[in-house]
């Protein structure tokens, strides 16, 4: 039985950046190529959330060689805040993701304010092809056993 190691066996891509609370949908985030992987799992990491507010966050699929549109996938991720509900993440995980090619995500804000912090996306490869590091990543330590530095 082989150790899994999260940094060797996923790539980590910051897909989005800081978005002011509003309550329009945002797009725009950074494709991901699904081909490589089993699984990929995206976070919205969100920030201040007026009471009320609801996220929704949709996949979207797009075949290889189809510059077309996107196609939105049967899942969501979805919350609707109450007071105190400040920096809270949805996750929406995409596993076997073909027929599609690439993958993207939208943000939908309703009702009231959210600010998004980022959107990240984890794509996990299959336990006997490693991902790799990822160009996002300027570094990766990986420590056994808890040793003390």
């Amino acid at each position: 039985m082989s150790m899994q190691a999260i940094s060797q066996d996923c790539q980590i891509r910051r897909i989005h950046g800081a978005e002011a609370g509003g309550q329009t949908t945002i797009t725009g985030a950074a494709t991901v190529d699904a081909r490589p992987f089993d699984s990929v799992a995206f976070v919205a990491s969100l920030g201040d959330i007026t009471s009320g507010g609801t996220a929704t966050l949709k996949a979207y699929g797009r075949r290889e060689y189809d510059s077309g549109s996107w196609v939105e996938l049967a899942a969501a991720a979805a919350f609707t805040s109450a007071d105190g509900a400040d920096d809270k993440q949805l996750v929406l995980e995409v596993r076997r993701p073909s027929p599609w090619s690439e993958l993207q995500v939208r943000l939908e804000r309703a009702d009231q304010n959210i600010a998004l912090e980022s959107i990240i996306a984890v794509c996990a490869a299959p336990p006997d092809r490693p991902a790799g590091i990822g160009d996002d990543v300027m570094d990766r330590t990986i420590v056994l056993g808890g040793v003390e530095a």
